[in-house]
Order: structure tokens, then C-alpha cells, then sequence
């Protein structure tokens, strides 16, 4: 679901996540948004033929060597360092100009001998390694080419990686994709009146809203507009009441107006998703809208959590909703509605001058006869 699109009563906005009208989905939107950008490159490395642990792939922080000695991984070109280091290992380029020559893998386990920047030639160390040598954490190798040279072997990583990006989101700027969307290079991710304030994908990646992200369905009518806005967002409108374009755009309802200066266009808002009631009535309906079956394949995943005090609350809630199972109750039920019921004709009431009834009186003076007899 997209930011402004109409949509109907029942449908899924978001995992678990139900409109409950139909209506415009607008997202409210949080103060930073987060991209999980996926890279991909191909980088090279000598290593000691008998120390390497073959494999055709390697998972994140997997062993690729282990060496019985200090070894040297030494430049096979002359070029400029230029150095790309994460919290674990390194991709380290040799540049000639402005052509990359080689590329190069430091995994886990290797101390850099250069800094960048620095002028190296062919054969001049680089790294030193020592132990285990093991892939970053944070990095696969999906594909791994192997040439054996002698008493080494050459080896060429395809690798794949995500580095996470924030980007800060003020009031006036608009995200345009889902939580959890995939985007692509140049693909914009939030809009702003001020092109140069919109958030565009520097590559293949994962969107990720942060709180205080919402999803609002609102009933509204949605108005374009070309030129000047002759109302402010909060406004109340009337129908026949000017929106904008001089009098060309007018609201055909009543409501509260909401200026959108990214998409260009006016919203008059209706009602927004909320079913206001008070009292027990608002308990009952909460509890019509109870999925047992579900709540008891939650709870039951629930009971596995570490935390001996949610385990404990899980258990609890899992023996009653049990127990409305088992014995076919509804949870509902446990409220009561009034029932309409007629006055008895059969005995009317009347009242005597001293205030008290005849089936009153008579009552009493059954009772007093009775205990002056048991007497």
C-alpha cells in the first residue's frame, strides 16, 4: 500500500493491520527513515595454498585460512591505496588515475601495512596476517573462483554485504515508499517541496520506518490544484467553499482541510478511522473482535519466550482462553445487555393515604399473626 491510495474497509495496510473503512491510507510519518543498502563487489586475495579452507561459498564470519605463520599479502599492481573499511575487514583498491586495477579482500585476521592514499608499488606488503582468517560478519561470498599458483592460491570472492543509512525526516517532507520496500538506485524514498532536501536511493536496498510511524485511513476528498492555495491546512470548509485556483477548485463537503504542497492537492477531511463509543458497550465490542484460535497459537508461542515473567503471564491468559474453547462460551458474553420485560398485571399497586399498599399492609399483619401463634 502507497502513501495516498484509496482503499476499502477490511483490507491489510500492513502485516496484521486492517482498514476498518474505506477511505484515503495516509502515513504519518516517523522522524528518520533507515535504508539497508545491498553492495555487491568482486575482490581478490593470494593465500598460502595449505592454510586455505576451500569451500564453493562462504557464510558471514566463515574461515578461510588458517595459517601457521605470519604471512605477507603482498601489492600485484602499483597504484594509490584507497581503503573502504568496515568494523570488521577491508576492501582495499589500487588506482591508476582514475582506473581501479585491483581489488582486493582484507579479511578478518589481516593488520593493513598501508594507509590511504599512499603510493605503492608491485610486491610492496600491504597486510599481515596471522591465525584464523575469517569473512567480516557482516559479508557473504556467494561465489568463489579458485586458481592455484604453485605453492599459493588465487582467489576471487563475489561478495555481498548491507550497510544501513539513515536520513532525517522533518514535518514538511514525505515518505513515499512502505515500511520493508525494496528500492532501487535513483528510486525516491521521501519527497519535499525543496528538491534538494528529498531522499533518493544511492542503490539497491531496504526501507525501514522508524517510530513514530502510523498508518491514518481518513474519508476524505481529495482536490488537485495547479496555482495559489486559498486555504491553510485545519481550516473548516463547507460545500461551495473555495480551495484554490482562484475560485476553479471548491469543496463539495464539509470538513477539515489538509494542504499537501508535495502531491499538489487539497484534502477535505471527513472522519478519520476511529469508532469512539463509551462504557461497557465498548468493552463488548472489543471482545466480539476476539480471535481465540489466534490468540491461543500466540500465546502458545509466547510460553517459549526466555522471560520466566512472560512465560508465567502467557500461561494465565492461555488457561482462560482454554477455557472459553472448551466450553463453547464467548468472551462477549461476559457483558450483559438489558432485556425489555412488561410490569406483572396481575397484582396492581396502589397506594393508600398513609403511604403504604394494601399487599404491604397485609403482608405485615400475616407476619405479626404468625409470631404471636409460634409464641
Amino acid at each position: 500500500m502507497k502513501d495516498g491510495e484509496e482503499v476499502v474497509k477490511g483490507q491489510e495496510l500492513a502485516p496484521g493491520v486492517v482498514s476498518r473503512m474505506d477511505g484515503v491510507a495516509l502515513y504519518r510519518f516517523p522522524r528518520r527513515v533507515r535504508v539497508d543498502y545491498l553492495y555487491r563487489e568482486r575482490a581478490a586475495l593470494r593465500l598460502p595454498l595449505a592454510s586455505w579452507v576451500e569451500r564453493e561459498a562462504y557464510k558471514p564470519g566463515e574461515v578461510l585460512a588458517e595459517l601457521s605463520e605470519p604471512y605477507l599479502f603482498r601489492a600485484e599492481e602499483d597504484g594509490v591505496v584507497e581503503l573502504r573499511e568496515f568494523p570488521e575487514g577491508a576492501l582495499l583498491y589500487l588506482r591508476q588515475e582514475e582506473v581501479v586495477v585491483a581489488r582486493y579482500l582484507l579479511p578478518v585476521g589481516m593488520t593493513l601495512l598501508v594507509v590511504h592514499g599512499e603510493i605503492v608499488e608491485k610486491g610492496q606488503p600491504l597486510a599481515e596476517g596471522r591465525g584464523l582468517l575469517r569473512l567480516p560478519r557482516h559479508m557473504a561470498a556467494k561465489e568463489v573462483e579458485a586458481e592455484e599458483e604453485g605453492e599459493t592460491v588465487y582467489l576471487t570472492f563475489f561478495l555481498e554485504w548491507t550497510e544501513p543509512k539513515d536520513y532525517r525526516v522533518a514535518p514538511h517532507m514525505n515518505v513515499v515508499v512502505p515500511e520493508g520496500a525494496r528500492v532501487q538506485p535513483g528510486e525516491k524514498i521521501v519527497a519535499a517541496i525543496d528538491p534538494e532536501e528529498e531522499v533518493i536511493a544511492e542503490a539497491e536496498g531496504v526501507v525501514h520506518l522508524h517510530e513514530p510511524a502510523s498508518l491514518l485511513v481518513v474519508k476524505a476528498r481529495v482536490y488537485p490544484f495547479e496555482d495559489d492555495v486559498e486555504v491553510s491546512t485545519g481550516d473548516r470548509v463547507a460545500p461551495g467553499d473555495v480551495l484554490a485556483d482562484g475560485g476553479k477548485v471548491k469543496s463539495e463537503i464539509y470538513g477539515r482541510v489538509e494542504v499537501d504542497l508535495v502531491r499538489s492537492v487539497v484534502r477535505v477531511v471527513e472522519s478519520y478511522d476511529i469508532d469512539a463509543r463509551m462504557g461497557a458497550e465498548a468493552i463488548q465490542q472489543l471482545l466480539k473482535e476476539l480471535d481465540l484460535e489466534a490468540l491461543e497459537k500466540e500465546l502458545l508461542e509466547e510460553m517459549k519466550h526466555p522471560s520466566r515473567a512472560r512465560r508465567a503471564k502467557a500461561r494465565k491468559r492461555l488457561e482462560v482462553v482454554r477455557a472459553f474453547l472448551d466450553s463453547g462460551n464467548r468472551p462477549e458474553w461476559m457483558v450483559l445487555e438489558p432485556s425489555p420485560s412488561s410490569r406483572r398485571t396481575s397484582a396492581p399497586w396502589c397506594r393508600w393515604t398513609g403511604g403504604a399498599s394494601p399487599r404491604a399492609t397485609s403482608t405485615t399483619s400475616t407476619a405479626a399473626s404468625s409470631t404471636a401463634t409460634t409464641g
